[in-house]
């Protein structure tokens, strides 16, 4: 998973119309904390949190029904 971004996660959870600030909300974080992860990563400083943050976005990526267009 160290391969695959954030911002290409969040990029296919859009696709599935969950957005930044839903995803966010629903770990219960500030969506600018999704920000701020993506542009530290990007840079190659990375938080200890992002792994685990990648993690629940595979798994809505797993889980979450396609949004109904």
């Amino acid at each position: 998973m160290r391969h695959t971004t954030l911002e290409s996660l969040l990029l296919q959870l859009r696709e599935r119309g969950i957005t930044q600030k839903a995803f966010a909300e629903s770990l219960g974080m500030k969506p600018s904390m999704l920000t701020v992860y993506k542009s530290s990563e990007a840079r190659h400083h990375y938080f200890s949190e992002l792994g685990a943050v990648k993690l629940a976005c595979v798994w809505m990526l797993q889980h979450a029904r396609l949004h109904p267009g």
